[in-house]
């Protein structure tokens, strides 16, 4: 857009297009999707950008990750439900995938606000999301 127009489009732009796009027919897949988890993608978006920009912070150029590469997404908390089944299992519920059984390998004190899916060499993992500039 910039070489186009001479203009950014930031994330807060971005989130409206989003909007609009969950309502179109043939993304209704989209739809299904938590709003605040396509919406987190885009500030991580937007941040990398503001990163690589920054001539006092060491960041390159953002690019997208490799098919090997570890696979993750964020979700709100509102969206993920958990249920203790025993001692040592309990499941999630995860939105478009349904209840997903998992081995508790710590307890689970408190409310959950937030957690990230992801995926990497030994398999899927649901965890805290990562710290900003990690």
């Amino acid at each position: 857009m910039y070489d186009q127009r001479g203009r950014t489009l930031r994330a807060v732009e971005q989130c409206r297009y989003l909007t609009a796009a969950r309502g179109e027919a043939d993304l209704a897949w989209l739809a299904e999707l938590p709003a605040q988890a396509g919406q987190q993608i885009l500030r991580h978006l937007d941040r990398a950008y503001d990163n690589f920009f920054n001539p006092e912070h060491p960041a390159g150029f953002p690019v997208f990750k490799r098919r090997g590469r570890k696979l993750s997404v964020p979700l709100p908390g509102q969206a993920v439900e958990v249920r203790k089944t025993s001692r040592h299992w309990a499941q999630v519920r995860l939105p478009k995938l349904g209840w997903v059984s998992f081995r508790l390998s710590r307890s689970l004190g408190g409310l959950i606000r937030n957690a990230t899916i992801s995926r990497d060499g030994n398999g899927w993992h649901m965890g805290p999301p990562p710290r900003p500039g990690s």
